[in-house]
């Protein structure tokens, strides 16, 4: 009888070992996982790391924290265009603001600069930037 349940204790050791080893290749080389999610309908590479994001008339529009302003199609994530909105400083996180009125894309910086570039084609229309900040006081 002793005999008996430790072969069902070794069968049990050499059972669960193997499930273990399994489950720890299917974890490292990631089988269980799907490459793209099945809700995703496009993905898109970004330099670095995207700042904001603002959708209009079918175009999704990105700033990364390079100092780049991009384009894509909202349906297909073609890259339609890609501009410079200020260059990109090693260990300075950007902070960009996104706002489309009509053909316009106006892009905000946190160093007191606006720039407008046309929605269409990227062309950097005009900056402004502030030379000086004077709160209002009370």
């Amino acid at each position: 009888m002793q005999n008996g349940k430790a072969k069902l204790y070794f069968i049990a050791i050499v059972l669960i070992s193997i499930i273990l080893a399994a489950s720890f290749v299917i974890y490292k080389l990631d089988l269980m996982r799907p490459s793209t999610p099945s809700a995703v309908i496009w993905q898109n590479q970004i330099e670095h790391s995207a700042t904001f994001i603002a959708v209009d008339d079918g175009k999704v529009f990105i700033t990364a924290d390079t100092g780049n302003i991009r384009c894509f199609d909202s349906q297909t994530g073609e890259d339609l265009w890609n501009a410079s909105i200020g260059g990109y400083v090693a260990h300075i996180k950007r902070n960009h603001r996104i706002a489309i009125i009509e053909n316009l894309v106006y892009v905000a910086y946190e160093n007191a600069r606006v720039s407008c570039f046309d929605k269409n084609n990227g062309t950097l229309l005009w900056t402004i930037k502030q030379l000086h900040w004077n709160p209002i006081q009370p």
